[in-house]
């Protein structure tokens, strides 16, 4: 479940898109990568393990990492609550590639 705050269509932003991730309890989001740009992951609440290339870093609130442009990365939630999210693009057109995502 995302909630977007800030990208093109909504705001007119073209370098920046922000916005809210739920992750279920105990569940993922699909492994995919953004061929258009950077994103930057801070967890609001809940604890994640997240995926970044070949190497998982485990993150609680206010944790936050970096994922290089095209990168394949994917978070999972750890506890039986939903894991909240605040991610960031440095485009406001962001793009995604991913395991059943096409």
């Amino acid at each position: 479940n995302i909630r977007w705050s800030v990208n093109a269509e909504l705001n007119g932003s073209e370098h920046l898109t922000v916005g809210r991730v739920e992750i279920n309890p105990l569940s993922n989001n699909p492994r995919h990568y953004h061929p258009n740009c950077d994103e930057v992951v801070l967890v609001e609440s809940g604890r994640i393990r997240h995926l970044v290339g070949e190497e998982w870093y485990t993150m609680e609130r206010g944790d936050a990492v970096h994922v290089p442009q095209g990168t394949w990365h994917q978070a999972r939630n750890l506890l039986e609550e939903p894991a909240v999210l605040v991610i960031a693009y440095n485009s406001g057109r962001r793009k995604t590639v991913g395991e059943g995502l096409e």
